[in-house]
């Protein structure tokens, strides 16, 4: 409760007692859609962007991570400032398409990907597909080939323990994610052998929930190290270094705020080196972060049922427990979202295609391409 108290301080008013998102007071929001209800405010939202894009040297871009919050009002606010997108589902990636992103400003990450999704993003021309094996680099070649398309391809990489940190470690031995950085130079040979592939960088990701801004530089220096290898392994400067997300916001008491400050100062420096190597030339540089940029935006909103007896602060009861889907009802500059549900093809009304209607498409199984349309 003391993290949630001063989340609301530093991004939300209180008037007398009433919250308030934006200018609008939450009963007005929780009488009006009923609750539970998540409110999202595109202010905060927004600030969150430019706070992240005035600590990143100009090299860098930013991709949002759709998984973070798929909502496509959430995902147009960051397309309006310039961002791309980075799915890890063909759900993910019909979101983006609807939200207006062009699929050339889409990665596709992480682990699992079917061959009906590598169909369908491969189809719609996205813009990179990041490979977790040397297998996944036989399959994308072997579908780029079917379908008659050149598919760009960038390597997810496995670092070693040296470059590990953060609250869930997504790097080190043994891991899902990537390839393992002994195997980096086999994996870019593999992609040059294929004439259906261009080779196009390096994705790098060890970590998230990083709040230790020299955690978080570490890997980035790591980064660098590896793509000096996939440089000196391709013949030729990268197009792209993805170094991933990773950066954190504190949930508990104890947690502490990622130092922006040293963050900014530290990557200037990063880059002010590699600016002078001929080998980075040309190399744009790639974060994709999720929850840093939209989770202080928005709250949960539940009806307060009664007190129950506990010992300690007090303890309430509200309706909504348990896994339930939202749909948002956008509020001017305000994105609610409110209760919703999948519509299989077999019983959804009217009788149209299966639909997902709601905020986490990604805790959705995985379906068809035609039930996604």
């Amino acid at each position: 409760m003391e993290q949630a108290g001063r989340l609301i301080d530093r991004w939300f008013r209180r008037i007398d007692g009433q919250l308030y998102i934006g200018d609008v007071p939450i009963q007005n929001l929780a009488g009006a859609y009923g609750t539970p209800l998540f409110v999202y405010d595109r202010a905060t939202a927004e600030k969150k962007w430019e706070q992240l894009r005035g600590t990143l040297p100009a090299r860098f871009s930013i991709s949002y991570s759709v998984k973070a919050n798929p909502n496509p009002a959430i995902l147009r606010i960051f397309l309006e400032k310039g961002s791309g997108l980075e799915i890890a589902s063909a759900g993910e990636f019909h979101q983006a398409l609807a939200a207006g992103c062009p699929p050339q400003k889409i990665l596709f990450a992480g682990p699992g990907k079917t061959e009906t999704e590598l169909e369908y993003v491969l189809a719609e021309d996205v813009g990179e597909i990041h490979a977790e094996s040397l297998r996944e680099i036989d399959r994308i070649n072997l579908i780029s080939q079917r379908l008659g398309r050149r598919a760009r391809v960038a390597v997810r990489i496995n670092p070693g323990t040296d470059a590990e940190g953060g609250a869930m470690r997504m790097g080190g031995k043994p891991a899902p994610f990537g390839i393992d950085e002994e195997q980096l130079e086999e994996a870019v040979g593999r992609i040059l052998s294929y004439p259906s592939l261009e080779f196009r960088g390096i994705h790098l990701f060890t970590g998230t929930q990083i709040l230790d801004s020299t955690v978080l530089l570490r890997q980035y220096a790591k980064g660098i190290e590896l793509a000096h290898r996939a440089a000196t392994a391709s013949g030729r400067p990268l197009n792209r270094i993805d170094f991933g997300g990773g950066l954190g916001v504190p949930y508990f008491a104890h947690e502490k705020e990622l130092d922006i400050a040293s963050v900014k100062q530290d990557l200037r420096k990063l880059v002010e080196v590699v600016d002078g190597n001929p080998e980075f030339q040309g190399t744009e540089f790639l974060v994709e972060p999720g929850r840093f940029l939209i989770a202080e935006s928005g709250i949960y909103v539940v009806t307060s049922l009664y007190s129950i007896g506990c010992t300690g602060p007090e303890c309430r009861t509200a309706p909504g427990r348990g896994r339930r889907s939202h749909r948002r009802v956008p509020i001017g500059s305000i994105c609610a979202i409110r209760e919703s549900t999948w519509f299989p093809k077999s019983s959804r009304p009217a009788g149209g295609p299966g639909e997902w209607r709601g905020t986490f498409l990604n805790s959705a199984p995985r379906r068809s391409v035609r039930h996604l349309a």
